[in-house]
């Protein structure tokens, strides 16, 4: 589970991990490579010093003439040159027999390399000639690069390892997370009494599971202590609301005995049969109740919205019907879901509001359109927040999160679909579909 595709820590600290690795087996490399170089180039000297004190040692000097036994040189090469530069003794016609007179002009300086050669020049004792050892260093500088090599190779071997190590351990210490994480993504508003239960606390983990699950039960006890507030509430509501009915009822039907009008205690009846509507609404979103074997025409559920919003005289409303399109809603929950996004689009309309619906996978999706100043896209989120109004707004706040809790406990949603011109979407769960024949009254 990763969302917004964000890296996870899993991700970071193995990342960092094979980073420092990496960076210490190239340091590492360095400093085998400089100790290799320093050594390697110790032993060449310290060689072509003992090749040149062999053959020194075998020279032969009788007056001006010197005697080279090149059999001491062993692998070397050795050169004589008498004091104007000429050769004496030696190879003659190759590079590095030019190289060999070049050094043999300063005797007694430090050893010369030239490829893969080190050279030293030094004067013969007892005689004005100058002795010249030239030394292959090809096998010290194979050895040095072989060595640097098995170095980088073994480095590249432990950084691997040890990003492996550190990916395999992270997952192993973070499986309990991405199951924390797995099973909160799926809990609905509804589940206040699940947990993620991981036992008594053994590690940071565990510790923190138990830290949030303390959390959850506070959560839990805080929601339903609003549940019952609200369920005790509506409760309370509908007895008034009942002898409110039933005395416009026995008003209406003495009226209608002395032939009066009764028009105005038809209106009461209505409007409590809606408030009714409302109070039962109330008691199911704080009962945390969903009623999924519910087959309602949206047609209805729209027109009874409609009715609830109580059009403005302002403003044209379009419904564009949707015949044969159910949703799997009881009427009362659904029309609560979706009046107060039309009563919204009505108070805020200059000429015209437009309500339609269509199905759009397992939702039945009810746009609710107007021609207002639109929300401001900064506030986009804040309107469904409780309490929130927008400047100069005459509501209370609680519209707009009251029809996203309503119909987020049906299993939809209410979202805002573009801020200007405003473009409301109210997703309730799809019913079957009607048989023809059908006709919506709206």
């Amino acid at each position: 589970m990763n969302p917004t595709g964000a890296r996870s820590l899993r991700a970071r600290i193995t990342a960092t991990t094979a980073a420092v690795t990496l960076l210490g087996a190239v340091a590492l490399t360095g400093v085998v490579w400089f100790v290799l170089d320093r050594v390697v180039a110790a032993d060449a000297r310290s060689a072509l010093a003992d090749r040149t004190a062999t053959v020194s040692a075998g020279l032969t000097v009788d007056g001006s003439d010197v005697t080279l036994d090149t059999s001491a040189a062993r692998d070397a090469t050795v050169w004589l040159f008498a004091p104007d530069g000429a050769r004496v003794e030696g190879p003659s016609g190759g590079d590095l027999d030019a190289e060999a007179a070049a050094v043999a002009r300063d005797p007694g300086a430090d050893p010369t390399e030239w490829h893969d050669w080190l050279l030293q020049a030094e004067d013969v004792t007892g005689s004005d000639d100058v002795l010249v050892v030239a030394l292959p260093i090809g096998g010290y500088e194979s050895t040095k690069h072989l060595a640097a090599l098995l170095t980088a190779l073994v480095g590249v071997v432990v950084v691997a390892a040890v990003t492996g190590l550190t990916a395999w351990s992270t997952r192993r210490a973070l499986a309990p997370v991405t199951g924390m994480a797995r099973e909160a993504a799926a809990w609905s508003a509804a589940d206040l009494d699940r947990r993620f239960g991981l036992g008594p606390p053994r590690d940071e983990i565990t510790e923190l599971g138990s830290v949030l699950d303390g959390l959850l039960d506070r959560a839990a006890q805080a929601i339903r202590s609003e549940q019952r507030l609200t369920a005790e509430l509506a409760h309370e509501i509908r007895t008034p609301l009942t002898v409110i009915r039933a005395e416009a009822e026995l008003a209406a039907m003495d009226a209608t005995a002395r032939g009066a009008s009764t028009e105005r205690l038809d209106q009461i009846v209505a409007s409590v049969d809606t408030l009714t509507g409302v109070v039962t609404t109330l008691l199911a979103v704080s009962r945390g109740e969903r009623v999924v074997d519910a087959q309602v025409p949206v047609d209805d559920v729209v027109r009874a919205a409609v009715a609830l919003a109580a059009p403005p005289e302002h403003a044209e409303v379009a419904v564009d019907a949707a015949p044969g399109v159910v949703v799997a809603v009881p009427l009362e929950v659904a029309s609560q879901a979706l009046s107060p996004v039309v009563a919204n689009a009505f108070r805020y309309a200059r000429s015209r509001v437009r309500v339609a619906a269509r199905v759009t996978g397992d939702h039945v999706e009810v746009t609710v359109e107007d021609d207002g100043p639109g929300v401001d896209p900064d506030a986009a989120d804040e309107i469904f927040e409780p309490g929130r109004r927008g400047p100069g707004s005459p509501g209370a706040g609680l519209g707009l999160p009251l029809a996203r809790r309503v119909a987020r406990l049906a299993g939809g949603d209410v979202r805002l679909d573009r801020p200007r011109p405003a473009r409301f979407v109210v997703a309730l769960p799809s019913g079957r579909t009607i048989p023809p024949g059908y006709t919506s009254g709206v």
